[in-house]
């Protein structure tokens, strides 16, 4: 029955008996003011629970909080793990329980007629609740929306106000326990061994959810802990705490809000700077400590940089290493802008919805927040540590500044391939011809790569290229094939094609994987380099040794084996006296050749390769 009824049935009343003109009065009340709210369970607020609260339920007239009324109340506490007080009692909701929720809660009209009414039953809940009117002790249910929704209703409609706070065993046993066909709250009580005297009455259903959550909270507790450990181990180091208090002092000097300004090392164990959203990231490695910034952020200051990694972001970011946070200072204006940018994308993430908001904040949680104390302690241990660290830092730079710079002029480069010129690939003023003609090349030749069958590999992409294809993706594809077959001659030019050819940002992580392979050739020729010279210095040792005279008895030197060029066809195309000789005339790496001549693979360079039969010794 809906409040407009219940006017209406009072006005009638009045009508007929000169007694009810008297009780009209206590008809209008003032509708109260009552929330109910979750009760979030974690470390700071599980201990609270585990001393108080209240396990509760209800047996209604129906489902409408609004239409419907409360016909039994069950109320159990809980103090320290044990039971200590109970409440039970029916109430006379001056309305007909309908047969249907007579068969369920077995509650008849025959016993609610002499029941007490919700004047009696009410002020007696209230003082037995206590403190959980104002959140002080937290009631638990289960299905609690159900339960909170009726006695929210019930007790606004009869002028009371009260903030409660509840947790629900259903939502927690479906979150902690595995395997349950269902989580009704017979088969979460059969799971824990709790005997049920009496279903679907409020005082036995009560008794029933209160043992329930007793059971829950150990498990809840532990699964706290071990949350806990994990987020810690996302917690910056020590010394890397000193670049996260530098960064949020800075903020703070720009008169930024930092209220959700928190720092989480990664799975990389890059430290980050965020507000939910990465802003910053920087590391402490063999080399020292760096920041990632943007290329053209790092060529305006005095420090020591380079280019990032692929997973970095590639050439458009660059590494700046620093001694101590003092270094960092002209990049103040930087960190503040790079915040705001991540601020307003916060901004509009949590602003979309509630749920929206409540996981944004719950990530948030999980991060490391400093104190403005922290923060002073920290700088101020990092300003006496600063002097030393420079020195060990400027130290180790002046060293790496003596070392050779290495760039693509400091390597050979002759690539043997069967790609095509750009001007001949089809389709270069069409890109979708180019994409529906070319992708399916490319889509085989990432199987045949991801089986192992590289030289295949090599030869869909670049028909996959010749077609017209030319995504990133295709570069990136071509990259990692040239790379596991050790051909970084091939893996250098295709870089330095799709940096000429894609987007910027795409092609500044070839960039970066262009100067890893300058890198790798220049440590292989520079190793053949020096295999090259020990040869010819040994050639000259012998040549500068007196001839021994005839009579003496000359040993059989052995000469390394002969190697010859070949065609797919087995033509001949020269004929060398070592791999050495070959290297020096053909540019293509040694151990190309000799896994080419071995078997391993079948070209070298493009060309196939054998060994010369060796000639019997006389």
């Amino acid at each position: 029955m809906g409040l407009f009824d219940f006017f209406k049935r009072r006005k009638k009343t009045v009508q007929n008996s000169d007694v009810a003109i008297h009780k009209e009065p206590e008809v209008v009340l003032r509708a109260g003011n009552v929330t109910a709210t979750p009760f979030d369970i974690d470390s700071s607020t599980i201990e609270h629970l585990q001393k108080r609260y209240i396990a509760f339920d209800i047996e209604t007239t129906g489902l409408s909080p609004y239409n419907d009324r409360i016909i039994e109340i069950g109320a159990v506490k809980y103090c320290d793990g044990k039971a200590c007080e109970l409440l039970s009692t029916l109430v006379n909701p001056h309305k007909t329980i309908s047969p249907e929720a007579t068969s369920v809660n077995h509650i008849t009209n025959e016993m609610l007629a002499n029941a007490p009414t919700e004047e009696v039953v009410y002020p007696q809940l209230m003082s037995y609740l206590g403190d959980a009117i104002t959140g002080e002790t937290v009631l638990c249910a289960h299905n609690a929306r159900f339960d909170m929704d009726f006695l929210r209703n019930t007790l606004s409609r009869l002028g009371y106000d009260a903030n409660i706070v509840y947790v629900d065993t259903l939502k927690l046993s479906r979150q902690y326990i595995e395997g349950l066909l269902n989580y009704k709250q017979g088969t979460v009580a059969n799971h824990y061994g709790i005997q049920i005297e009496e279903a679907h009455r409020a005082a036995d259903d009560a008794r029933v959810c209160g043992e329930i959550l007793l059971r829950l909270l150990p498990e809840i507790n532990m699964e706290i802990i071990e949350q806990q450990r994990r987020i810690e181990k996302t917690y910056p180091l020590p010394q890397e705490l000193e670049t996260c208090a530098y960064i949020q002092n800075t903020l703070v000097q720009f008169q930024e809000d930092i209220t959700h300004l928190r720092f989480r090392r990664n799975s990389s164990n890059y430290v980050e700077a965020t507000i939910l959203y990465p802003f910053l990231r920087f590391k402490t490695s063999s080399k020292g400590k760096y920041i990632i910034i943007p290329k053209e952020v790092a060529n305006d200051l005095p420090n020591h940089s380079e280019i990032c990694t692929a997973s970095e972001g590639g050439a458009m970011y660059s590494r700046l290493f620093y001694s101590s946070i003092t270094e960092l200072e002209p990049l103040a204006s930087f960190i503040v802008t790079a915040f705001q940018s991540s601020k307003k994308s916060f901004l509009r993430y949590t602003s979309n919805s509630k749920r929206a908001n409540a996981e944004a904040m719950q990530i948030i949680q999980q991060q490391k927040r400093l104190s403005s104390d922290e923060v002073a302690s920290i700088l101020s241990s990092a300003q006496k540590n600063a002097v030393v660290s420079s020195d060990s830092i400027t130290q180790k730079h002046d060293e790496e500044s003596t070392n050779p710079t290495i760039t693509r002029e400091s390597v050979v480069i002759n690539a043997k391939n069967s790609r095509v010129p750009l001007s001949e690939i089809h389709n270069l003023d069409n890109w979708h011809k180019g994409f529906d003609e070319g992708s399916p090349y490319y889509f085989k030749g990432e199987e045949a790569r991801k089986a192992g069958d590289l030289e295949n590999a090599i030869r869909l992409f670049d028909r996959a290229r010749y077609n017209g294809y030319d995504a990133p993706a295709l570069y990136d594809s071509y990259v990692k094939t040239y790379r596991q077959m050790k051909d970084y001659e091939n893996e250098i030019e295709i870089c330095e094609e799709g940096m000429k050819r894609l987007h910027p940002s795409d092609a500044g992580l070839l960039e970066s994987r262009r100067d890893r392979a300058i890198k790798l050739l220049f440590a292989v020729q520079e190793k053949e380099r020096i295999q090259l010279e020990k040869l010819q210095k040994a050639a000259e040792r012998k040549a500068a040794k007196p001839e021994k005279k005839a009579s003496e008895k000359v040993s059989p030197t052995v000469q390394g084996r002969g190697i010859i060029q070949l065609t797919d066809d087995n033509c001949v195309v020269c004929e060398y006296e070592s791999i050495a000789a070959a290297v020096r005339a053909t540019g293509i790496n040694s151990k190309s050749i000799r896994d080419a001549a071995n078997g391993v693979q079948r070209h070298a360079g493009g060309y196939c390769w054998k060994y010369k039969q060796k000639d019997s010794l006389e």
